[in-house]
């Protein structure tokens, strides 16, 4: 049994019940969104299919530069379950630190914020190893 494996039968337990909160600035004041387990579960299911569909795989590393969310838990679970190993780097290392982990890591697979792809482009160098891209934004990371 795996993370992965746990979390399903927690969700299968507690499909209604609120597995994140994720605050959202509304003025002065913050406003929740909240997915729950279920949903959760199931968006998770829908992005390792996808990201399956297109050649991640069992043990390969994957760049994960995605903003604070309630894609991210998805996404975290979704590779997850499929075996890939998520890579998160911090991106306030700096510029020159930052792309030489990059180029050491070596990622197969890359699903990032638009920006981060565009940088991917500018410096390719250190992401010469990816083969995988997926985006965050717009239809793309549902369809993968």
């Amino acid at each position: 049994m795996n993370i992965a494996d746990r979390f399903t039968q927690i969700a299968r337990i507690n499909q209604q019940k609120v597995a994140v909160k994720y605050p959202r600035r509304a003025g002065n004041k913050y406003n929740y969104d909240t997915i729950t387990f279920g949903e959760l579960e199931s968006l998770s299911n829908k992005y390792a299919n996808g990201l399956s569909k297109i050649g991640f795989s069992r043990g390969s590393k994957t760049l994960l530069f995605v903003r604070p969310s309630l894609k991210f838990p998805a996404l975290v679970f979704a590779l997850f379950k499929l075996g890939v190993v998520p890579v998160l780097i911090d991106p306030g290392m700096g510029r020159k630190n930052l792309l030489a982990a990059i180029k050491e890591i070596a990622p197969e697979g890359l699903i990032a914020e638009s920006e981060v792809h565009l940088l991917s482009l500018i410096f390719s160098k250190a992401f010469k190893s990816v083969k995988f891209k997926v985006t965050t934004k717009g239809p793309r990371i549902g369809n993968c």
